[in-house]
């Protein structure tokens, strides 16, 4: 019967994710090594292509989030005050 190994599989699942959290939770380390940190895609108005390529993110990922935030999507006129993040959840913020 495949109904106890199902069960087993997700306790399994359950636990591991209740250890990982804990450990997140008290260990700043563990937390930095399982969530990682913040990537710098735009600087100063230049695009880190390096970063880009890294994280797989392509430029059309870039310039939509650009025009989500109400930033002209023009790739090559990108203002000088321009800072985007990759953040550690997936989510691209922009200061500008």
């Amino acid at each position: 019967n495949s109904f106890p190994h199902a069960v087993t599989s997700i306790l399994s699942l359950v636990g591991a994710n209740f250890i990982i959290d804990r450990l997140s939770f008290k260990c700043s380390w563990f937390k930095k090594l399982v969530d990682g940190k913040p990537v710098v895609l735009i600087e100063n108005g230049i695009i880190n292509e390096v970063n880009l390529r890294k994280n797989r993110l392509t430029k059309p990922d870039l310039k939509e989030a650009l025009r989500i935030n109400g930033i002209n999507d023009d790739l090559r006129k990108l203002s000088e005050d321009l800072y985007a993040t990759l953040e550690t959840d997936g989510k691209i913020s922009l200061i500008h």
